[in-house]
């Protein structure tokens, strides 16, 4: 019952979506009492290591040090645990999966490639739950234990968070006492007490959808999608596979760390040039000129 649009079928959720206007801008948090806020954020779950499909792609192996985490603040009193965005890696299954769509050769000229659709996000979700069971379980326990409460908002990476029967699956998963303690934002934002928090990839040309408070549209078919950004089309079309290749680059920053140590530390001609050939289709395929420079540019400022 605290899911009323994930009973609505594609066409009926798409229009209540779409009319998302000001107000989804900022989530202004009604709750009177102040408990200490614990943020977190880009944690990126994955979905596991079992399914070969995904190798090399999970990049979180941290559970329990996540359930110690939250057992220490969750005892010096009451907190909200916010997960600012990126709690789980949507881009990557996508990529691997081969599942965002290519651009549409009619669409307007600054339209932005569609990504996911619902019944997509809810599978990923589906996956990442199998393989980080431990991580909702505790979060479920942390809100048994005393007067806390979780916030999720959704990131770039987790805009799939946004999906109604998404917020539910994981809901399920949590499996809070009160469920009025388990709150996921749907805005671009959240404030609560004085403090305002948001994963910040509206501030990035790179990562920014075209519509910050309602990142959806309809494809050719009418059906309802997610918004993508040149930062999934990035690594759609060219991260994924370099990981796969040079795993450990996700913990290496800045991401100019990680070309320098491949150029001079470690070059590989045949990785390199395979590199450099799906970096230039990624420019060449992926968004208009325009974007492309912005985009880039932000990348290298970064």
């Amino acid at each position: 019952d605290r899911f009323p649009l994930a009973k609505l079928d594609d066409r009926a959720l798409c229009d209540q979506l779409l009319a998302r206007g000001d107000a989804f801008h900022v989530t202004v948090d009604a709750e009177p009492m102040l408990r200490t806020k614990v943020i977190v954020s880009d944690l990126h779950l994955g979905p596991g290591t079992a399914d070969k499909r995904f190798t090399g792609l999970e990049d979180f192996y941290a559970e329990a040090e996540w359930r110690a985490f939250l057992d220490r603040h969750g005892s010096a009193g009451p907190i909200d645990l916010i997960i600012a965005g990126d709690f789980i890696e949507y881009w990557q299954i996508a990529a691997a999966l081969r599942a965002l769509p290519k651009r549409d050769p009619a669409a307007p000229a600054g339209t932005p490639v569609l990504a996911a659709d619902q019944t997509f996000s809810l599978d990923a979700t589906r996956l990442v739950i199998a393989a980080h069971r431990d991580v909702f379980r505790a979060m479920g326990e942390l809100i048994a234990r005393g007067d806390h409460r979780v916030v999720i908002i959704a990131g770039n990476h987790d805009a799939d968070l946004l999906w109604p029967k998404v917020q539910l699956e994981i809901a399920q998963a949590i499996a809070p006492t009160d469920p009025a303690r388990l709150m996921f934002v749907d805005a671009a934002a959240y404030e609560h007490g004085g403090v305002h928090v948001e994963h910040g990839h509206a501030y990035d040309a790179a990562n920014k959808f075209a519509t910050r408070h309602a990142p959806f549209a309809r494809d050719r078919d009418g059906r309802c999608r997610l918004q993508s950004s040149w930062g999934e089309v990035f690594v759609d079309a060219f991260y994924t596979e370099t990981e796969r290749q040079v795993p450990f680059i996700d913990n290496l920053y800045p991401e100019s760390a990680a070309i320098l140590w491949a150029m001079k530390d470690n070059p590989d001609p045949k990785r390199d040039v395979g590199a450099a050939l799906r970096f230039i289709d990624l420019l060449r395929m992926a968004e208009t000129r325009e974007f492309n420079r912005d985009a880039v540019g932000a990348v290298l400022q970064g």
